[in-house]
């Protein structure tokens, strides 16, 4: 029975899409939803507004989402199974890899600050710091501790 759902809401967003697609502002045009309804109602008693809308909505989504490589339509192979891809959610990093992450960056910063006055400690008065010096310490900093290349040093 979900397989047949599948299909006739399938069929019904492709509607919608084409219809969407002939619009200026790719918007679903007033009313599209509302006489797909009255039209399916004494064949599909099953289906409903938000059914429409949220199979429509899913089906962008997996347009836009890369992550989420659904076919349009449901496959069925030679054994009569019907077999759904599986959606793949993107992956959210936690609170705990976040408060991680922050420690890390904090402690590189620390040991770029600590690196940078090592170095002009060892200056003698009046003597300016190398060329690119402090480039180069971020540079092993980052390396060290495997940081993102975006990483900055306020």
């Amino acid at each position: 029975i979900k397989a047949g759902q599948k299909s006739v809401l399938a069929h019904f967003c492709k509607e919608i899409a084409t219809e969407t697609n002939k619009t200026e502002n790719k918007r679903i045009p007033y009313g599209l939803i509302a006489q797909i309804l009255t039209d399916a109602k004494p064949f599909y008693p099953w289906i409903s507004r938000d059914m429409i809308q949220n199979e429509y909505r899913r089906r962008q989504a997996r347009e836009k989402n890369p992550n989420y490589s659904m076919p349009d339509e449901v496959s069925e192979d030679d054994s009569n199974t019907v077999t759904y891809p599986r959606l793949v959610r993107p992956k959210v990093e936690t609170e705990d890899e976040k408060i991680i992450r922050e420690q890390i960056q904090r402690t590189a910063r620390h040991e770029i600050a600590e690196r940078l006055e090592e170095e002009m400690k060892k200056a003698t008065h009046r003597q300016r710091l190398s060329k690119g010096l402090l480039q180069n310490i971020i540079k092993e900093v980052k390396r060290k501790r495997n940081l993102p290349s975006d990483f900055n040093v306020p």
